[in-house]
């Protein structure tokens, strides 16, 4: 595996996973989930795939490969035409954003290979793969209560 592969800048100062296992259990915003050492994620996607609205704590959303568009919501700012958790951010571009009561998102970005986008605890976000896309996300370890 290491012929020919190259790891991006400041990836190696992240560790091993075993370097993060010993982590407590980490839970997700509004559910029961528990997640057993880091709240780390390995994200695949091809263009127009994506993620639909949600919410959860503190996250770190590092692009390895591709490009990929995110809509952002302070608290309190979510758009009155709402969303459905059963729709692609894809699809709630299509169908909400010409709605009387659409309201544009606090943010708006496309993420390149190498960025990283912190989202705080709190704010709702939906992303789509402009391209075939790779990442990494970790998820605070615990969330904040308040």
């Amino acid at each position: 595996l290491d012929q020919g592969w190259e790891t991006l800048p400041g990836l190696e100062s992240l560790g091993t996973f075993n370097d993060w296992a010993g982590n407590t259990t980490s839970e997700i915003a509004g559910s029961e989930t528990r997640i057993r050492g880091p709240a780390l994620t390995f994200s695949l996607g091809g263009p127009g795939q994506g993620v639909a609205f949600h919410i959860h704590g503190d996250s770190y959303n590092l692009q390895l490969h591709g490009r990929k568009r995110w809509a952002v919501y302070a608290p309190g700012e979510m758009t009155r035409s709402g969303f459905s958790r059963l729709e692609t951010f894809a699809e709630w571009l299509r169908k909400r954003r010409a709605g009387s009561d659409f309201a544009r998102p606090s943010w708006e970005c496309v993420q390149g290979p190498g960025e990283t986008l912190y989202i705080p605890e709190g704010f709702y976000h939906g992303t789509v793969c402009v391209d075939d896309c790779v990442g990494i996300v970790h998820q605070a370890e615990r969330l904040v209560q308040g």
